[in-house]
C-alpha cells in the first residue's frame, strides 16, 4: 500500500493566516500573542526557575517558528509533521526541539535542560487561507508513563478544540459576518 504524503500550508511556501482557537478563543489581531501565551502556561513549571531572559528567549524561538509557519517557510519533518491522516480532523504538529529552561533538582541544583514542545493545528478546507493552532504543549520524555500514550491525549485535546470551534468556525470573523 502506497502510502499518501500530506502536505501543509506552513510548508506551501506561500503567505497564511494563523489563528488561535483553543480552551479560549483569541481577540481578532491577538492570535500570536494567545498562542505565546499558551505556551508560557506549558513552559512555567513549579520546578523550574524562570527568568526574564529565559522566558523572553524562548518565546521568541516560539514566535519565530510561528512567523516561518505564516510565511509557509516550515521545513517538513524536522519542524513540521503531519499527524496520522486516517484520524480526522487532519492535525498537523510543529516542533520546538531546544527550548531551554533551568530545573531545580531535587538535590537543590540548578541544571539547564533542553525541552520539546508540540503545538497541534487544524488546515480546514472551510478556511483555505488559515491554519489554526489549538495546543501547545511540553512533550514529557523523562516520566515513566507511555509517551505515545501522553501525546495521544495531548493531540486528541487539540482535536476537541477543532469540534468545539467548527459551528463558530474557529472565529474566523470573515467567514462568520
Amino acid at each position: 500500500m502506497r502510502k499518501i504524503e500530506i502536505t501543509s500550508r506552513c510548508s506551501s511556501g506561500s503567505p497564511v493566516k494563523f489563528k488561535w482557537f483553543s480552551e479560549f478563543d483569541a481577540k481578532p489581531g491577538s492570535d500570536l500573542h494567545a498562542a505565546l501565551d499558551a505556551f508560557e502556561g506549558a513552559y512555567i513549571k513549579e520546578n523550574r526557575l524562570i527568568n526574564d531572559y529565559l522566558l523572553a528567549s524562548a518565546r521568541a524561538d516560539i514566535r519565530t517558528t510561528l512567523m516561518k509557519a505564516m510565511r509557509g517557510d516550515l521545513l517538513p519533518i524536522k519542524q513540521l509533521k503531519a499527524l496520522n491522516g486516517r484520524v480526522m480532523p487532519q492535525l498537523f504538529e510543529i516542533r520546538w526541539q531546544n527550548i531551554t529552561a533551568r530545573e531545580i533538582q531535587q538535590n537543590g541544583t540548578l541544571k539547564t535542560v533542553q525541552l520539546l514542545f508540540r503545538m497541534y493545528h487544524s488546515e480546514p478546507s472551510e478556511v483555505p487561507g488559515y491554519f489554526i493552532g489549538h495546543h501547545i504543549h511540553e512533550k514529557q520524555v523523562k516520566i515513566r508513563e507511555d509517551i505515545k500514550q501522553l501525546q495521544n491525549r495531548e493531540i486528541q485535546r487539540a482535536r476537541e478544540y477543532f469540534e468545539s470551534g467548527r459551528q463558530s468556525h474557529w472565529g474566523i470573523n470573515e467567514l462568520t459576518e
